[in-house]
């Protein structure tokens, strides 16, 4: 729940600098947003027994599975593992997130193209 506390009060800064035109960033509050954020992560890495380091290369190996060629927009918005197949219905569990099944079908398809 921090995080989700935390990241609300994070956007309602960036909020203001992005569609206010007479605001200016308030870095110093950004800041202290981004560190109560960071207390809230590393609080659940360590229920995890991981560091932030550990969390970093994990999403370093993701992103470099995702983008092998390195990032580009283009890729970003048309994801493979975010567009559906025609007629395509995604499993999911009671909770609404999609099964492993699904979800190791999607490696396969950007492995086969």
């Amino acid at each position: 729940m921090g995080i989700a506390n935390e990241s609300g009060e994070l956007m309602e800064i960036v909020k203001k600098d992005c569609f206010y035109t007479d605001y200016a960033a308030d870095i110093p509050h950004i800041m202290e947003e981004l560190g109560d954020l960071l207390f809230f992560i590393q609080m659940i890495a360590g229920g995890l027994n991981a560091t932030l380091q550990d969390l970093i290369k994990e999403n370093m190996r993701k992103l470099n599975r995702r983008y092998k060629d390195g990032f580009t927009k283009e890729e970003a918005v048309n994801r493979a593992d975010k567009k559906l197949r025609p007629g395509e219905v995604v499993p999911c569990d009671k909770h609404g997130n999609r099964t492993d099944e699904y979800m190791n079908s999607i490696g396969d398809r950007n492995v086969q193209g």
